[in-house]
């Protein structure tokens, strides 16, 4: 999970207990202006993230993201088939679980160069060897703190249990700690300090909200909003990031592809937009990323079969030969 889970293998020792939306509740829109089709713009290469970054062009005042929200389905992970370089943890290494692993999420502030903003959630799959069946767990983290594994929860209240095929849907917003319709939530003085997080399996009926809580607090400074993302990511700086000083990798687990569809995001300026790879805007540009450093190991398409008037979809495949 960007520098989320770059720092995972440091929070697995910190943390034995890191087993790792409603968009309703989430204000989510019900209309808006259409994004354009797909940018056939460059990639960015990367050695972690595979998919779009949005950035202010601008920073400052109400030019700033407020919310993310998107809707994909859990991929199929095969542990055999993951790529694994160097030296796996080792199985007595404290808290640590992940050979081989994914994530998949959207944030804010991922993009913009400071480690210590960044708020995101979504769903990692993870292998615990080569010959075992892959688990998922959802999470959410807030910068400079580490990621915290969180339970869906049907409507009963007992937790469940995330599968290849289900649909999540994930929102992170800015809610300056209060609720829609506060003269606060669209002031851009309160932004940047109070986030909540929403993750909904849709296909078991489970679901966790955060609510309103102060995810960030006003002692770790304030988030600046430029960038907001929908991203798959190669955890702890991809399987090929060991060297001297960091002689353990996680591997990257074997994918198929990942379907990004209904995504927005919202910024204080615009209100929501729908689609997330869109053309540039007078309010922001776009980028997309993909994991080629140093092989070509995860692309991003396009992808059709979506009705007008909805987000431009894209998908995230498995590229390594």
């Amino acid at each position: 999970m960007s520098r989320t889970l770059t720092r995972l293998a440091a929070a697995a020792a910190a943390a034995a207990s890191l087993a790792f939306i409603s968009l309703a509740a989430a204000g989510a829109p019900a209309a808006g202006p259409a994004a354009s089709a797909l940018t056939a713009a460059s990639s960015t290469p990367s050695s972690v993230w595979a998919g779009y970054v949005d950035t202010i062009r601008h920073p400052g005042g109400r030019n700033r993201f407020s919310s993310v929200a998107a809707t994909f389905k859990v991929p199929a992970i095969t542990c055999a088939k993951s790529i694994v370089v160097g030296h796996p943890f080792p199985a007595s290494y404290p808290g640590h679980k992940y050979w081989s692993a994914a994530a998949f999420w959207a944030g804010l502030d991922g993009g913009n160069g400071d480690a210590d903003s960044l708020e995101q959630a979504g769903i990692t799959g993870y292998c615990t060897g080569p010959r075992v069946a892959a688990q998922y767990e959802a999470w959410y983290q807030m910068n400079p703190h580490h990621n915290v594994v969180v339970p869906l929860r049907n409507a009963a209240g007992h937790p469940g249990t995330v599968r290849a095929g289900d649909t999540i849907q994930v929102s992170v917003r800015d809610t300056a700690g209060v609720t829609p319709g506060s003269p606060k939530w669209a002031d851009p003085r309160y932004a940047g300090y109070i986030y909540a997080v929403t993750l909904k399996d849709t296909t078991r009926g489970l679901s966790y909200d955060s609510g309103s809580l102060k995810l960030r607090s006003f002692g770790t400074g304030r988030a600046p909003g430029m960038t907001a993302e929908v991203i798959t990511e190669a955890v702890s700086g991809g399987p090929y990031s060991s060297g001297p000083k960091h002689p353990y990798t996680i591997g990257l687990a074997r994918m198929g592809v990942v379907r990004y569809t209904d995504v927005y995001v919202s910024s204080l300026a615009t209100g929501w937009i729908y689609g997330m790879g869109m053309h540039s805007t007078g309010t922001w540009t776009v980028a997309k990323y993909v994991i080629d450093t140093p092989r070509d190991l995860i692309g991003v398409t396009a992808l059709g079969g979506i009705a007008p008037g909805s987000s431009s979809p894209f998908g995230t495949y498995w590229d390594a030969q």
